[in-house]
């Protein structure tokens, strides 16, 4: 008798998983991109990063040429961007985490003694309606970035 419902329990687990699976990959959409690499666009003045190290792109929004996401599903996002200057000594680097051209939140360091090797990050919960364009922009003082310590991720939350 202990079998018989161990069985039937099984059984029932079983099937309510597999409708749990199913439902929730037809219902959900995936989005994540995470990319390191940056670089500064070419240009003079204020510039914005391109990741050319592409280690997920989940929903495809994530261009390796422009350096933006494209949102390819609406919802909310999370948003997230570091980035890292060789050592230069007494310098700073500045960049911001961006939205359709307009700046969202800041990334800042100065550093202090020679040597240093400013370093910033930051993160955003934000509305992200599809289109929209999300980068890493406004950035100054970044002209020589440490290609492992510079990245931008991105994932679709709800």
């Amino acid at each position: 008798m202990v079998n018989n419902s161990l069985s039937d329990a099984n059984k029932l687990i079983s099937e309510r998983l597999q409708n749990l699976s199913s439902s929730s990959q037809s219902d959900s959409k995936s989005v994540v991109f995470s990319a390191s690499g940056g670089q500064l666009s070419s240009g003079q003045g204020l510039r914005f990063m391109v990741f050319s190290n592409l280690h997920v792109n989940t929903g495809n929004g994530y261009d390796t040429v422009s350096g933006v996401f494209t949102v390819p599903v609406e919802g909310e996002y999370l948003f997230t961007a570091s980035v890292q200057k060789t050592d230069t000594g007494n310098d700073f680097i500045r960049c911001y985490i961006q939205k359709n051209g307009r700046d969202l939140v800041l990334m800042y360091s100065k550093g202090v003694f020679p040597g240093d090797s400013p370093s910033a990050s930051n993160s955003v919960i934000i509305n992200g309606k599809l289109g929209d364009r999300f980068q890493v922009g406004q950035c100054t003082g970044a002209d020589s970035p440490l290609p492992r310590g510079t990245t931008f991720s991105g994932v679709l939350l709800h």
